[in-house]
């Protein structure tokens, strides 16, 4: 077990980006409140299996009596999701003054995933014991994504404490099984579209990062707000022989089939191309970007994206950093078989690749793109459950996206107190936010949020996952000016 209190990789280098409207201040009673929501082990793939969401309902009755406010505010309905398991999912709804106007919706997941078996031990305070040390807040979901959830509450109950009065109404919207089966946030939506609700735009998770434009061989800073989202598909390769001993593998093994067929689609699948959301990300970040190959080929020009797409894709995919911006991607997770022995040859032998799939790429595409290129091999090619196609591209200029850059520029600066600026990009993750395309145009996924690289890479799904105290606040500050910007003194 971690000493308590031990340095760990990462840290505090983000504080320097905190600009001076909050300076990095923190709120030690919003810190224990976050604490207090990370203590919930709100693991939906264990419920599912055990019927047991009493930790669920715990949760949600916590929720209401640490935020009275928003939730004596809010008309508050729960929704089940087609996966069963009781109504979990949330969807409260203050209204505005302005029925006209269409809300701002904010979302969360209430969910969290579980610790690798083995790890708990290795944590410096409990998964699941919810500590705020002072500088940091620990526990399973203090950055993915309970940070936001309870932001999101904090936020709304300065907005409402401060009197100034919604002209447009906030929809809250809390999916419970975004880590598994994602079904909260499709009946969510569902009851928007039922309703006939257009949100004016919604905010669902980013990266939550200050990216380093050095990487790409430019200067300063930039922020990622995701406009669209990669698809995800799993494919189960399946090979079959009759077996017999080894001294004769006459035709070739199962084994080596499967080999063969996992190499070929691995190699074959996922050729570089250039999307809307990433020639939109570079065109925001070529003027800032002097140095290296991208710079000579870009010159600083935002029209030389489209006009060296390709050329910029290639380059994009020599980096395994930028790499799945412009390939869609396939990575071997799982194979089963084998034989008893080194001298018996294998019989029935199956492996799964995981694929997430670029905009304009579609999982029909790619289960005939797959089945094609083994087909000569005798290998049977399955689509596993909850495929999804990748989703809408929303506007890259839109109101959503303004209004977030005008919450931003006061609150995450360079070191000269410059605005960080907030560029558009591709989410290569699953969010919840795909589930509301049928009834919302601008469905950005941002956080404000932040922590750095080292800290998150680590920390997200992994051991001591934490969030600075500053950040919290700082991500409280944001969400808070954004609500006061789109919902507060909205001219006629």
């Amino acid at each position: 077990m971690g000493t308590l209190g031990e340095p760990l990789p990462g840290g505090q280098d983000i504080l320097g980006f905190f600009g001076p409207l909050n300076g990095g201040a923190t709120d030690p009673e919003a810190d224990r409140r976050l604490a207090q929501l990370l203590s919930f082990p709100t693991l939906a793939a264990q419920a599912y299996r055990t019927g047991d969401w009493s930790a669920f309902e715990a949760q949600r009755a916590w929720l209401e009596a640490a935020y009275p406010q928003v939730f004596s505010a809010a008309s508050v309905e729960l929704v089940e999701g087609a996966a069963g398991g009781g109504p979990q999912a949330m969807l409260l709804e203050i209204p505005g003054s302005n029925p006209q106007l269409a809300p701002l919706v904010l979302m969360a997941h209430q969910d969290v995933v579980p610790c690798v078996p083995g790890t708990q031990d290795h944590w410096t305070y409990g998964p699941f014991a919810g500590t705020a040390d002072g500088t940091w807040i620990w526990g399973r979901g203090a950055v993915d994504m309970k940070v936001q959830l309870a932001g999101i509450f904090e936020a709304l109950g300065r907005v409402l404490g401060s009197g100034a009065p919604l002209e447009r109404g906030v929809i809250v919207a809390l999916g419970h099984d975004e880590e598994c089966l994602q079904e909260g946030a499709r009946a969510l939506a569902g009851r928007l579209e039922e309703r006939g609700i257009r949100p004016a735009f919604l905010v669902d998770e980013g990266d939550y990062l200050i990216h380093d434009l050095a990487s790409l061989g430019g200067s300063g800073h930039w922020m990622g707000v995701a406009i669209a989202e990669k698809g995800y598909a799993d494919l189960w390769l399946s090979a079959r022989s009759a077996g017999g001993h080894s001294s004769n593998p006459a035709g070739g093994t199962s084994l080596g089939r499967l080999c063969e067929a996992v190499t070929r689609v691995c190699h074959e699948v996922g050729q570089p191309r250039l999307t809307a959301p990433v020639a939109a990300m570079f065109r925001q970040l070529a003027p800032r970007i002097s140095r290296g190959p991208i710079g000579e080929l870009l010159q600083g020009d935002p029209a030389r994206v489209e006009a060296c797409g390709q050329a910029l894709a290639e380059l994009l995919a020599r980096d395994p950093e930028t790499y799945p911006l412009v390939c869609t991607t396939a990575a071997p997770t799982m194979m089963e078989g084998g034989s008893s022995a080194p001298n018996v040859l294998p019989q029935d032998m199956g492996a799964a690749i995981n694929f997430r799939l670029l905009p304009g790429d579609s999982v029909a595409g790619l289960v005939a793109q797959v089945r094609d290129l083994v087909a000569d091999l005798d290998v049977q090619v399955t689509l596993m459950e909850g495929a999804n196609d990748p989703s809408c591209v929303s506007l890259e200029d839109g109101w959503g996206v303004d209004q977030l850059r005008q919450a931003a520029a006061s609150l995450f600066c360079e070191l000269d107190g410059t605005p960080i600026p907030l560029a558009p990009t591709l989410a290569t993750g699953a969010s919840d936010a795909r589930m509301y395309e049928g009834c919302c145009d601008q469905c950005l996924r941002f956080s404000a949020f932040v922590g750095d690289e080292a800290e998150i890479v680590r920390g997200v799904h992994g051991t001591n996952e934490r969030i600075l105290s500053a950040a919290f606040a700082q991500g409280v500050a944001f969400l808070r000016d954004l609500v006061t910007g789109c919902c507060c003194g909205v001219p006629s």
